[in-house]
């Protein structure tokens, strides 16, 4: 039913909710019969509730249908990988707390077990709906308390859904248990819930004989029985009028009346003398759920995502052979991508044309997608009852290198039996097969595995350039860096903005996910991550430019000269880098703009290159002054009568 802490809390949350019944604390103790609260015995319904498979503001109102239905008792587990996802880290109060308040408000108990009335059967993927019909459960529940019964569970009461990766069991549907008194969405599906809570009111109309009578059982035939439990003394009496008879309907005289019986079922009559409910004969009423297409909520139009397929060289962590995936994953995510590479002789492959080699991939679960250089190959998958599966099929490969990734997936993770630490998942085995020298085991050819995105190199700020997309939104981490819109073009037919920035504080070293919403369509695979910088140096003056004005200073009404004014170039690099390449010079006339320059029309460098270099190189910062006799030989310049430029741009690093 749940972990041992889990029982624990329970055990304490019974004594929380108890004391919270009354204005003053009530004492309550347990026989073998009963809860007694104040010395008065009570008979207990109680409903198991999966309130971690809800949103919170559904819990007040699924506790007060609980309560309307007849519950006096409730049962809720604790997933402890909800309370305490990290070591050390604990979420109690926030969500067991809640739930035991609004137990409180609802003068609500919680047990600690007790029989139960398994109306589930987990609706695994692939497998029709588990349904239990109203008229069987109220026989059960009838049955039972016909026998010394006083407190049953329905398991479940509400089942709620798997959000996100809550689902435990491998292959078990995002919807719980959807045939519970309270569905999926917490209403309630009749006529299951109404019979029910009329089933509570008539054991509860019987509750005094119940507990206070003597039991006594008579077997009038194989199918037709009577069970009374009576105290003269105190003229109480309750009689069970039963037909086990799975088929036929019967007649049962008792105290001198006849009554008429369908079949399997249970009348209950709390003075020995009236039928108030018969678990055959459903007076509640009946619903059906509707789905009706919403008027106002549309979609405007779906789009695919899709992932680029990575090679063993774009994965760091490394194997001899795959990773275990249960284990790899650590339940943070279904997905881990797996890759290796090997090297095929032209002669190994096939000669004939129609004949291709396969690849065979035994899986221990649950699913897979593989990729032979970038060429999707297939998708299989195991079940609910056997996880493990057999990937096969044909593949094209080619002289030397070939890139083999497979992208593994866990459907849940196993939630009981034995040996739950020797379950596994993920591929096992992995061989190439029809090839001219036969079948090549390539299980151990050092494989590459992982989840997400490292960090980029370096300190640097980081972007997306968002060229091959359209226009959406961008999550790292969780965290929005804001809306691209790349296919409006500004009237220069280019987007105004093409590169989008990530904060550094949004990254982790490890294991960054990525999620990019596309409104309109595009190819992510061609999203590039960058690093920003400004490594790329430049500097432009002209004959007629003044010195650096860095070179004056005003001392009281006199402006003067801090040293002998030259016209000169100043280059510095950032971030305490230096300069490691000069990547451009142009002395006379030049185009462009720094990191586009181009030589003009009159041109001569060769000299000017020279003086830049041993100036600047290895440098933090130089600065190269603007004297045509130091930049340019005599008598080689090209256009000596032209008013001359010199740009710079070097690289720092």
């Amino acid at each position: 039913m749940a972990t041992i802490g889990g029982f624990l809390f329970v055990a304490l949350l019974s004594l929380l909710v108890a004391n919270a019944c009354g204005s003053s604390s009530p004492v309550v103790t347990y026989d073998s019969r009963s809860l007694i609260i104040n010395g008065s015995r009570e008979l207990l319904f109680s409903g198991s509730i999966h309130y971690p498979r809800s949103t919170p503001d559904m819990w007040p109102d699924i506790i007060r249908k609980a309560k309307e239905g007849g519950l006096n008792i409730i049962q809720t587990y604790v997933f402890w990988n909800l309370h305490e996802p990290n070591q050390g880290e604990h979420h109690m109060q926030k969500y067991a707390e809640k739930v035991i308040n609004m137990m409180k408000q609802e003068k609500l108990f919680a047990d600690q077990g007790g029989p139960i009335v398994m109306m589930q059967a987990i609706q695994s993927i692939r497998r029709h709906p588990s349904q239990r019909a109203a008229e069987d459960i109220s026989f059960a529940v009838a049955r039972f308390f016909t026998r010394n019964g006083t407190l049953n569970n329905y398991y479940m009461y509400y089942g709620g859904s798997n959000f996100g990766r809550t689902s435990s069991s491998s292959f078990v549907t995002t919807r719980y248990y959807d045939e519970a008194p309270l569905d999926e969405y917490g209403l309630r599906r009749e006529p299951k819930f109404g019979h029910l809570r009329d089933l509570h009111r008539a054991l509860k109309l019987s509750k005094k004989p119940l507990l206070r009578g003597t039991p006594k059982v008579e077997r009038i035939s194989q199918d037709l029985e009577i069970t009374t439990y009576e105290k003269p003394s105190e003229n109480l009496c309750v009689a069970f009028l039963t037909n086990n008879d799975t088929r036929e309907a019967k007649t049962i005289h008792f105290r001198g009346k006849d009554y008429y019986l369908p079949s399997k079922s249970v009348s209950i009559l709390p003075d020995c003398k009236t039928v108030v409910y018969n678990t055959a004969a459903i007076v509640a009423q009946h619903s059906s759920r509707n789905f009706v297409v919403s008027q106002q909520a549309k979609f405007s139009k779906w789009e695919m995502f899709k992932e680029t397929i990575p090679t063993i060289n774009d994965l760091t962590d490394r194997t001899p052979a795959p990773k275990e995936l249960y284990s790899f994953t650590k339940d943070v995510s279904d997905y881990a991508w797996y890759s290796t590479s090997i090297k095929i002789d032209a002669r190994d492959l096939p000669m004939r044309p129609d004949v291709r080699p396969g690849i065979h991939i035994a899986s221990l679960g649950h699913a897979l997608l593989a990729f032979v250089n970038g060429e999707y190959v297939g998708f299989e998958h195991g079940s609910n009852v056997e996880k493990s599966h057999i990937f096969r099929k044909p593949v094209n490969l080619k002289p030397g290198d070939n890139n083999i990734t497979l992208l593994a997936m866990t459907v849940g993770f196993p939630n009981s039996g034995a040996y739950m630490e020797k379950r596994f998942a993920g591929p096992r085995a992995v061989t190439l097969e029809g090839l001219m020298s036969g079948t090549l085991d390539i299980t151990n050819n050092k494989w590459g595995q992982q989840t997400y995105f490292d960090a980029p190199e370096g300190t640097n700020p980081v972007a997306l350039r968002m060229m091959s997309m359209a226009k959406g939104m961008v999550w790292v981490n969780g965290q929005s860096i804001g809306r691209y819109w790349v296919s409006y073009n500004s009237p220069l037919g280019r987007p105004t903005q093409e590169e989008y920035h990530v904060p550094r504080s949004f990254l982790k070293p490890k294991d960054n996910l990525l999620v990019v919403f596309e409104e309109t369509g595009g190819n992510p695979e061609k999203i590039d991550i960058l690093v920003v910088n400004r490594d790329t140096i430049c500097s432009v003056i002209t004959e007629y430019h003044p010195p650096s004005v860095n070179s004056w200073e005003r001392k009281g009404d006199e402006l003067r000269a801090l040293v002998n004014p030259v016209r000169e170039v100043e280059l510095t690099c950032p971030d305490k880098k230096v300069i490691k390449k000069v990547e451009f010079v142009g002395f006379g006339e030049v185009d462009g703009a720094c990191g586009a320059f181009k030589p003009g029309k009159c041109n001569s460098n060769s000299k000017a290159i020279k003086l830049v270099e041993s100036l600047c190189l290895g440098k933090k910062e130089c600065k190269v002054p603007f004297e045509r006799e130091r930049l340019a030989d005599v008598g080689k310049d090209a256009c000596p009568d032209v008013s001359k430029t010199l740009a710079i741009q070097v690289a720092c690093s």
